[in-house]
């Protein structure tokens, strides 16, 4: 699979990277430079020298990412760059630096039970049967409110220093997420890839070109994988391969989507805790498909499958399973559905490794 940092880097592009939690995952792909190791070195350097004079420094990967960004703006500022930045500090514990860690719930006095699961309380309880108190949930969510102001900072800081660069009006700039996150809604809390849900799978995408001369609000839907023909198409860059996305230069430039129907799949299920559905493995996952107006997901269950259908456009929040009610439209997307599962491959099991259950632990997806 031919993935863009190296179609990129085929056209004279210095690739650049920065994912601390995906080095040697194969995610580096293509890039140049990816998590330098003397970066990462450096930096726990710098770490244990401010934690002898400081007990209570807390480890920021956000703001070493934003120096690791500017430095390498600055070094290849004269030629044709790819800079890929990922913030994971948001995921969770949620440990938002001062002072945004009591901005959005200042008179919470509470003993943050939320950010100490490891020693108190199993993940997959929390996720299901949410043992915090009504007061203990509002500051996590304060919690994570506060860290997305945070890595606003962060991102905001490498715009300006594009601008002092004299880059800014000359860059593609594009910012968004690989996922949401459940703060509570159908009774997930603070978790994702989990579900198939709105909260969890509609991410902010935001697109600056010096192509793009007027704001446009793009309304139908779209899908993450229309990033990178996006991307070459405004790089006036042809692909060799067919792909799934589809570039948004025409939607930006206010022609229709032909498309009726998108598609997604969750992460594994493998949380026990999860009574009305854990099926583990590849076979539990969720199935969704989606049109503007409606969305139909399949929950995999040991004794009957689970069907539920939702009117986006008058039910945004997905409160309302329209299953068994709206016959016809269930029954369409049902077919299209099983379709587009039956020409997937995605469904053999995969034995995971030692290494790789030791990175999904760490970030929070196994127990």
């Amino acid at each position: 699979v031919t993935v863009l940092p190296e179609i990129l880097q085929a056209h004279g592009y210095k690739t650049l990277g920065f994912d601390i939690d995906m080095l040697n995952h194969g995610f580096e792909k293509g890039f140049d430079e990816f998590s330098l190791l003397r970066w990462r070195i450096e930096n726990k350097a710098k770490r244990i020298i401010k934690k002898v004079f400081n007990w209570n420094y807390n480890i920021l990967r956000a703001e070493e990412i934003t120096h690791f960004a500017k430095k390498q703006i600055k070094k290849y500022k004269d030629r044709n760059f790819f800079l890929y930045l990922h913030y994971v500090d948001l995921h969770w514990p949620y440990w938002p630096p001062k002072p945004f860690d009591d901005m959005f719930d200042p008179p919470y006095k509470g003993s943050h039970l939320f950010n100490d699961w490891d020693n108190k309380i199993q993940r997959g309880d929390m996720i299901f049967n949410n043992p915090l108190s009504e007061e203990e949930r509002h500051h996590a969510i304060a919690h994570y409110d506060g860290m997305i102001r945070f890595i606003d900072t962060q991102v905001g800081s490498i715009i300006e220093y594009l601008g002092t660069m004299n880059l800014k009006e000359k860059t593609l700039i594009i910012i968004t997420s690989d996922h949401g996150e459940s703060l509570g809604e159908h009774n997930f809390y603070f978790m994702h890839t989990l579900n198939l849900y709105e909260e969890g799978i509609r991410v902010p995408l935001i697109i600056s070109s010096p192509t793009i001369k007027e704001p446009v609000k793009i309304e139908t839907q779209i899908q993450s994988i229309d990033i990178m023909p996006t991307i070459l198409d405004i790089l006036g860059i042809t692909l060799i391969e067919n792909i799934d996305g589809k570039s948004l230069l025409p939607l930006i430039k206010g022609k229709k989507d032909e498309r009726k129907y998108l598609f997604g799949e969750n992460g594994e299920v493998i949380y026990k805790q999860n009574k009305r559905s854990f099926i583990p493995g590849i076979k539990g996952k969720w199935r969704m498909i989606r049109t503007n107006e409606w969305k139909l997901i399949l929950i995999p269950h040991l004794e009957k499958d689970i069907y539920e259908l939702y009117n986006l456009k008058n039910d945004p929040k997905e409160e309302n399973n329209l299953i068994d009610k709206e016959i016809e439209t269930a029954k369409r997307l049902k077919k299209e559905l099983l379709e587009w599962m039956n020409q997937s491959k995605h469904d053999q099991d995969l034995n995971l490794t030692e290494k790789s259950k030791k990175l999904l632990r760490k970030l929070g997806y196994m127990e």
